[in-house]
């Protein structure tokens, strides 16, 4: 409905004015989306690249997200420092022009160093032959005047499709084989048996030789189910699950009690049998609750020697008398050392007062004698 009427027609100026908004735009595209919730990338990468105010991001379709800056530079800032990671996960970041490509939305720069290519073949072309190898090399950043060469770095535009190789033989030399490392950096998450970026090693569909399951037959299915029926029938009696006893569950059932003396060498004793609990629960239950009220009536009967009670209660005055000792020992020392410091309060206080004293009568009687504190002149002789 509608598709067949009359097409609108949009000035190209008002176009214009649509696209100048969107100009400074970038579109994200996550690598495992079970992964990377959209609305949270939203929320986290704009405060991750410093423009929490200033950038806009919009939720698009298969599993991208467009963030939509206010300066080119700022745009550009964050391209230039990629790659980017969300939730440990790897994302592929993308100026957005109209009609960009499928392919080049899936493209990750990394950059890789490249360990092992030996010194007289060390050069910026052999880098850059080397990286072709792995992906398409945009950018070699390798000085061959440098003084200590550990590895040469390469930015290689990597398919997120594509599995990750970290090593490769090459043949610098005829039936030689040299091995070359590569080593991604600000690499997050990826399965460690295919190489992907897209799922963990939990989550892999590869299986290995070794790995292979074994193939089941009926033939297989027939010798498991006769194998079974042999198992079953060696199994002996020992092998069953054993029964449990609920008398052992309760302390006290499975010993005998002494319902009273008959005679200086008879004894009545009663035992105690109770069922399997693999016969009837009820009565099971039933009887120990009977067998268990029985014991409490006999440990509540049971005298308890006066010997014993009189030594606790011997032990307990012991301690409340030490205890009470203590107690009074220490408030004599509390009190002794309380009036040793008032002692000495008062002993300074009260030699502070002799001083003064003892000042004021000096300057008092100098000052009759001499005249304003001064020497006394010497008298006449009579």
């Amino acid at each position: 409905m509608g598709i067949d009427d009359e097409p609108v027609a949009l000035t190209p100026k008002f176009c214009s004015q649509a696209a100048y908004v969107n100009r400074f735009s970038v579109v994200v595209t996550t690598v495992n989306p079970r992964k990377q919730n959209l609305r949270a990338l939203i929320g986290q990468m704009s405060r991750v690249w410093g423009f929490p105010d200033s950038c806009v991001g919009r939720i698009l379709e298969r599993g991208r997200v467009q963030f939509k800056f206010q300066t080119e530079e700022a745009m550009n800032l964050v391209l230039r420092r990629g790659p980017w990671s969300f939730n440990d996960w790897m994302l592929s970041i993308h100026r957005w022009y109209p009609n960009i490509s499928e392919t080049e939305l899936k493209i990750i720069p990394f950059w890789v160093q490249i360990t092992g290519i030996p010194l007289l073949f060390l050069t910026n072309a052999m880098a850059r032959c080397v990286g072709n190898r792995l992906g398409i090399v945009s950018t070699v950043d390798f000085d061959e005047n440098s003084n200590h060469v550990g590895f040469v770095r390469v930015k290689i535009d990597w398919n997120l499709d594509d599995p990750l190789r970290f090593q490769r033989n090459f043949q610098f030399a005829v039936d030689e084989n040299t091995v070359i490392k590569y080593r991604f950096e600000r690499l997050r998450n990826f399965c460690s048996k295919c190489g992907s970026l897209k799922h963990d090693v939990k989550e892999c569909v590869l299986a290995f030789d070794d790995e292979d399951p074994a193939e089941i037959s009926d033939d297989d299915n027939d010798d498991d189910d006769n194998q079974g029926d042999n198992k079953d029938k060696d199994m002996s009696d020992t092998d069953t699950l054993q029964t449990v006893d609920p008398a052992t569950l309760i302390p006290g059932l499975t010993q005998p009690f002494s319902t009273g003396n008959k005679g200086p060498n008879t004894q009545n004793t009663t035992v105690f049998s109770v069922p399997s609990v693999f016969e009837d629960t009820d009565l099971t239950v039933e009887r120990l609750r009977y067998l268990h009220a029985k014991l409490a009536r006999v440990r509540t009967q049971t005298p308890i020697s006066n010997d014993l009670l009189e030594d606790s209660s011997d032990n307990a005055q012991n301690q409340f008398v030490l205890l009470k000792r203590k107690r009074v020992q220490f408030e004599d020392m509390y009190r002794k050392v309380e009036a040793a410091d008032e002692m000495a309060v008062l002993s300074q206080l009260c030699k502070k007062e002799r001083k003064a004293e003892s000042a004021g009568s000096c300057s008092i009687h100098n000052g009759l004698d001499g005249g304003a504190g001064g020497p006394v002149p010497p008298r006449d002789p009579i």
